[in-house]
């Protein structure tokens, strides 16, 4: 029996039977405690794993979406690329296209180029637009350009024709116009003037589509027009071209013999006899005025203007050489006379 005290006195039967629960238990909480501890163990230990592994699991995502966003980019710029050469070879597609269609215009209006004709049409392509200044110096025939203006012609090449060699537009204009040239000169050997050699012109030698410098004589002055292009050619006999005019058929005759002086009139008169029989035959190019060499016309005038000033120089050291004045009796002025003699 349990002595009562009192404490079990005053608190109620309830009570007293936990406490006794409690005081009687003590050795299985001690347990429970240990089984708590190892527990709590064993989920700290199962927690650091999941975080370790939870942290290299990131780790590697982490590393895996930057390769990813690196391979993106990769992508993204590839794909910025590959826009950039369709652009482009859009682009070109079109060029080639619209290239394609000139060069059939081109094809066309050379098969059908009649040079008698062409200064009459008007062509969809020309350059319009007139120099500010005319370049116009003077210069020998046939006209031969300086070095430092060849090294500026495109190609290093240029054209010069006379009035009676080229036929305008009706009415004035420069855009385009037919060039009437023999396909040979015929130049007679040093010291031999019964023998002598044919040799090409240069209009023979150019090809449609070729540009070229063109130089024109007026008035005793060479001038320069511009680039021009050529757009046809073809070969016609001295008859077919009679309709332009009596001047332009001796103009033919007169530039195929280079050196008429020393030419004997059996050889001009032979020559001529081959034109009317169609064994010598004329070439006839058309040319259309594409560009405008700056550079080019800026060395003409900066030559034509230090000529100029040169000349000048040159007329005024003429001038200030003064003759001395004679006096009447024949002696110069403020020299001395001799006396006769008696």
């Amino acid at each position: 029996m349990r002595r009562e005290t009192r404490f079990t006195r005053r608190v109620p039967l309830l009570f007293q039977r936990a406490l006794g629960l409690q005081l009687t238990c003590t050795p299985c909480r001690q347990v429970r405690l240990e089984a708590l501890e190892v527990e709590r163990r064993r989920r700290d230990s199962a927690f650091s794993e999941a975080r370790a592994s939870l942290t290299n699991q990131l780790s590697e995502k982490r590393d895996k979406c930057e390769r990813v966003e690196l391979e993106n980019a990769t992508l993204r710029e590839s794909y910025e690329q590959l826009c950039q050469s369709v652009e482009e070879a859009i682009h070109e597609v079109r060029d080639a296209e619209e290239q394609a269609a000139m060069l059939e215009e081109r094809v066309e209006a050379a098969r059908s180029f009649c040079p008698l004709t062409y200064p009459r049409t008007h062509p969809k392509e020309v350059l319009r637009k007139q120099a500010k200044k005319v370049v116009a110096f003077r210069a020998n025939v046939p006209l031969c350009l300086p070095l430092a203006a060849r090294q500026l012609c495109i190609h290093g090449k240029y054209m010069s024709s006379v009035p009676h060699g080229v036929v305008w537009p009706p009415g004035g204009g420069t855009t385009h116009c037919s060039v009437i040239s023999p396909a040979f000169y015929y130049r007679t050997q040093t010291g031999n003037a019964v023998q002598g050699e044919w040799q090409k012109t240069p209009s023979a030698e150019l090809h449609c589509g070729e540009e070229i410098e063109f130089f024109y004589r007026e008035s005793g002055l060479w001038q320069y027009l511009g680039t021009y292009r050529c757009i046809g050619k073809t070969a016609l006999t001295l008859p077919e071209i009679k309709e332009l005019g009596p001047t332009y058929v001796n103009n033919i005759v007169k530039e195929t013999i280079q050196d008429r002086k020393t030419t004997p009139p059996v050889i001009a008169n032979t020559i001529q006899q081959m034109y009317d029989m169609a064994v010598l035959q004329v070439v006839c190019s058309g040319w259309l005025r594409v560009a405008y060499n700056q550079d080019l016309a800026a060395a003409l005038l900066s030559s034509v203007a230090h000529g100029s000033s040169t000349s000048k120089q040159a007329q005024g050291a003429k001038k200030s050489v003064i003759p001395r004045k004679r006096a009447p009796g024949g002696v110069a002025a403020g020299g001395r006379q001799k006396k006769r003699k008696v």
